[in-house]
């Protein structure tokens, strides 16, 4: 079995990890006792590589993102969660791989992707075999940022020749999407692996939970891949 989404509000606004858990298993139809792991999600650029499945569902602390080629017979689950920070599903069917990441702003400038792509690669599935799609964040309409983090973005925007600050509306906005995709693009994926779309997290209150927006309980979206 192979699948992978995104879901939005219609999990409900559910803070406990185990809880959402449950609802994704209900509405996928899967069994409850599937196995999903997820990274405890520290705004950091760290990827594990799951080399052992355990028994129950766990969270795998101290990381942002995990990696898993298929090692047994069950299906295994991977998730991250999200409410503005953009989550992204690796994969290669071929060649039974599967990865989720949490890419932050954190996480996206401190080479989240670019270490995502290299243990890949050290896994034997080369970049331009891989399939990245890229689920919903907060869009450049909304994502307002301070002095003291510009030059981060403007040193990316430099290196990749492309433009992700925005002056608007009096405020500074980086279009951290854009930057996501012409990272991977750096990384080796080719242009037509990468599937995203533009729907903003932040302005669109009914579909998506927003953190910025300050409107949820610890509700969160979930991206989700199965093999």
């Amino acid at each position: 079995m192979f699948k992978f989404g995104f879901t939005g509000r219609e999990l409900g606004d559910i803070a406990d990890r185990w809880k959402r858990e449950r609802a994704l298993k209900k509405q996928l139809g899967l069994p409850m006792r599937t196995v999903f792991l997820s990274p405890e999600q520290v705004h950091s650029a760290m990827i594990a590589v799951i080399d052992f499945v355990p028994r129950k569902s766990a969270e795998i602390v101290g990381f942002d993102g995990l990696i898993y080629q298929k090692q047994t017979v069950e299906s295994v689950g991977l998730f991250v969660k999200t409410a503005d920070c953009y989550p992204v599903i690796l994969y290669n069917e071929s060649q039974a791989l599967i990865a989720a990441i949490h890419c932050g702003w954190r996480g996206t400038v401190a080479g989240i992707i670019a270490n995502t792509v290299s243990q890949i690669s050290a896994l034997s599935v080369k970049p331009n075999v891989l399939k990245v799609a890229i689920g919903p964040g907060i869009g450049s309409c909304c994502f307002e940022v301070k002095s003291d983090v510009l030059p981060l973005f403007s040193d990316l925007e430099a290196k990749l020749g492309t433009k992700i600050v925005e002056y608007r509306e009096g405020a500074t906005k980086v279009n951290l999407l854009r930057l996501i995709y012409f990272l991977f693009l750096e990384a080796g994926v080719k242009r037509e692996n990468i599937s995203y779309g533009r729907s903003c997290t932040f302005c669109q209150s009914e579909k998506y939970f927003s953190h910025r927006r300050k409107d949820c309980d610890g509700g969160s979206d979930f991206a989700y891949v199965l093999i």
